[in-house]
């Protein structure tokens, strides 16, 4: 083959390769989500490739799911909060603590990225398979990071997803962070081959570029920008500042092991020493 001629095609084969994937999904930039699954890697899927570690955090080993995703927070959110590492094994710490004592680390795979649960009248609904649902409660929890949708402003939503952009490269855009949150719950963008190509594809755009509440829960579902609100307001500010009730209350299991006791004090130590731990586990690379 002609290298020279080859190498003038190349140029034309990455606009064609651009212009095929625009034409499909309009609203994406081919090349910042190109840069988005290079700097991810195996984190733009929902779950590695490896074998559960054993972990212990505040004195009970976590179960092989639990385990799973805590090396995924390992691999996937830590490195790639802003801050200096300490600060990233901070957030990561925090949240993946209110994640596990909220029991939402039991859910395999995808389902803990799409989970969706509406507190209504008539009891908590969980929604995690309509993607375009939205809650008519402000009790409402979705992602990995089990935030509220309700709980944090527009300015909010916008500082936590400037900061994930600025830590991870000025190209990558809000849809390509919707476009991630979207794959990881298993509405990823279909094969052109897909039998249900029109199906999925008016999904993942649907994601993409949804509006409102429903923006919102997609932007919290996304695990860097779930992990950043959540860290502050449920736990920095209301756990560890205010000490709320719902922060050590729950009579399932989880909640008992990371942030149950007999007294008061004995619920903020065990909160104390799980978030501890789990930073412990992030700084030395034990979920890696």
């Amino acid at each position: 083959m002609n290298s020279k001629m080859t190498h003038h095609r190349i140029p034309q084969i990455c606009a064609g390769l651009a212009l095929l994937f625009t034409s499909i999904f309009p609203t994406a930039s081919f090349a910042s989500k190109l840069a988005m699954k290079r700097l991810l890697r195996d984190c733009y899927s929902p779950v590695l490739n490896e074998p559960a570690r054993k972990m212990t955090v505040n004195g009970h080993v976590l179960n092989e799911i639990e385990s799973k995703h805590i090396q995924w927070y390992g691999r996937c959110v830590f490195p790639f909060l802003p801050g200096t590492r300490d600060e990233q094994a901070t957030s990561a710490a925090r949240a993946s603590w209110w994640a596990l004592r909220e029991g939402n680390l039991e859910k395999p795979g995808e389902d803990v990225f799409r989970y969706s649960n509406c507190h209504t009248s008539n009891g908590d609904k969980t929604r995690s398979d309509i993607w375009n649902f939205n809650c008519k409660s402000n009790i409402w929890q979705v992602g990995i990071a089990a935030g509220q949708v309700a709980n944090y402003s527009d300015d909010e939503y916008k500082e936590a997803t400037d900061k994930v952009r600025d830590a991870l490269g000025t190209e990558i855009t809000e849809a390509d962070l919707l476009a991630w949150s979207a794959t990881l719950a298993g509405f990823e963008a279909p094969k052109r081959n897909d039998p249900d190509l029109e199906k999925k594809k008016a999904v993942y755009l649907g994601i993409v570029r949804s509006t409102g509440r429903i923006r919102k829960s997609w932007l919290l579902r996304n695990p860097l920008i779930g992990t950043l609100l959540v860290q502050d307001l449920e736990v920095r500010r209301e756990c560890l500042i205010t000490h709320s009730a719902y922060c050590f209350n729950g009579g399932y299991a989880e909640a008992r092991k990371f942030s149950g006791g007999k007294s008061h004090r004995a619920k903020i130590e065990r909160m104390n020493n799980s978030i501890h731990d789990l930073k412990r586990i992030y700084l030395r690379g034990l979920a890696e």
